[in-house]
């Protein structure tokens, strides 16, 4: 990738991070809750459109498409 992408890819990440936050605070004020719990984050995501699997077996994440 060229040097002249890392702003661009920054701010692209910058946007989608700051959306997955709007909507995990969203999750976490109809939870009612101060504290921000992985479920919160999990369900963000998914209202996002982002499908993701947790294992606590194997201690791995994995991003479905």
């Amino acid at each position: 990738m060229s040097s002249k992408c890392y702003d661009t890819v920054r701010d692209l990440i910058e946007a989608k991070l700051g959306e997955v936050a709007i909507a995990m605070l969203v999750v976490n004020s109809e939870r009612q809750t101060k504290t921000i719990m992985v479920d919160d984050v999990y369900d963000a995501l998914a209202l996002l459109g982002h499908s993701m699997t947790e294992s606590e077996l194997i201690g791995t994440k994995t991003v479905l498409h």
